[in-house]
C-alpha cells in the first residue's frame, strides 16, 4: 500500500512538472511572437533597426538596438524621432496584453559602437487601457490643435495625421524658423500648449492620440529641434535633439538617449 502510495505522489509530481515545463515553453513561445511583431511594426516604419530580442523571460524585458547615421559619439538629430517610435510600439503591445515590463534602448553609431542606452520602465496601467477608435475627425482635431498652437514668428509648413496600426491619430508638425532667436521665444509655450491641448482632447473628446512629433528648421533646411512625445496610460515620454544656440532654460536636461 506505501509502495502504491509512493508511486501515485512520484507520478503526479511527474505530471505537473511536465504541465509546467510545457505552460513555460508556451510562454516563451508567445514572447518570442511578441518580438516578431515588434520587429515588423518597427520596420515597416522605417526604423532602423540592428536587433530586437528578449534580454529577459520572466519579467519580460526587450533589448531594441537602433543603427544612427551619426559617425562619432553623439547621436544624430532623427534618432530621439526613431526612439518616439520604439516606446510608442511598447507602449501598444503592453496594451494588447503582452506583460513587457521594462525596454533598453541602445543606440549605435555607423562604426557599431554604442553611443547611449537607456533602461525605461512599461507603464503598468496600460494594462487598464482599452484600444478603441478616436471620436475626433481628423478635420476636427487639426482644426482644434491649430487654433491652439503657439508658433510665434515660425511657420507652421506641414500638419500631418498619421493612422497607427492601432487606429491611432500621430500628429506630426513641421516648422521653419528664419531666426533662432524666434524659435527661443516661443519654444516653451509651443511644446507645453500642444502637449496641454492633446491630452485635453484625449481627456475630453475622446481623441486616440498616442503621441506627436515636432520639427523645426532653419532658414537653410538645417534642423534645430527634432522633439517626440509619447503618451502611455498616467504619463508622457519625451526625447529630443537641439540644435547649439536652442534654448533649454525651460527644459529638464535631455535624457542621455537625446543629447545633442
Amino acid at each position: 500500500m506505501k509502495k502504491r502510495t509512493l508511486l501515485f505522489v512520484f507520478g503526479l509530481v511527474l505530471a505537473l512538472g511536465i504541465i509546467a515545463i510545457l505552460m513555460t515553453a508556451n510562454q516563451v513561445k508567445a514572447q518570442q511572437d511578441i518580438v516578431g511583431e515588434l520587429q515588423t511594426r518597427l520596420l515597416q516604419q522605417d526604423v532602423p533597426l540592428e536587433s530586437i530580442k528578449i534580454s529577459n523571460y520572466f519579467p519580460l524585458q526587450i533589448e531594441v538596438v537602433l543603427e544612427s547615421q551619426s559617425a562619432g559619439a553623439l547621436v544624430s538629430p532623427d534618432d530621439p524621432l526613431y526612439v518616439g517610435v520604439v516606446q510608442r510600439e511598447i507602449a501598444a503591445a503592453r496594451m494588447r496584453g503582452s506583460k513587457i515590463e521594462r525596454v533598453q534602448i541602445a543606440i549605435n553609431n555607423r562604426e557599431g559602437k554604442e553611443i547611449t542606452r537607456a533602461d525605461l520602465s512599461v507603464d503598468p496601467a496600460l494594462d487598464n487601457t482599452t484600444i478603441v477608435p478616436s471620436k475626433v475627425s481628423d478635420d476636427a482635431l487639426e482644426a482644434a490643435v491649430r487654433s491652439q498652437l503657439l508658433v510665434g514668428k515660425l511657420v507652421l509648413d506641414d500638419f500631418t495625421i498619421v493612422h497607427t496600426a492601432d487606429g491611432g491619430q500621430l500628429i506630426q508638425l513641421k516648422l521653419t524658423a528664419r531666426e533662432l532667436a524666434d524659435l527661443n521665444q516661443v519654444l516653451p509655450g509651443l511644446v507645453t500648449q500642444l502637449s496641454r491641448t492633446l491630452l485635453e482632447l484625449k481627456k475630453e473628446q475622446g481623441a486616440q492620440i498616442p503621441g506627436f512629433s515636432l520639427e523645426v528648421f532653419g532658414a537653410n533646411g538645417e534642423s534645430l529641434l527634432k522633439y517626440s512625445a509619447v503618451y502611455e496610460a498616467s504619463r508622457e515620454k519625451s526625447t529630443w535633439w537641439m540644435a547649439n544656440g536652442v534654448s533649454q532654460d525651460w527644459f529638464p536636461h535631455p535624457l542621455p538617449t537625446t543629447a545633442p
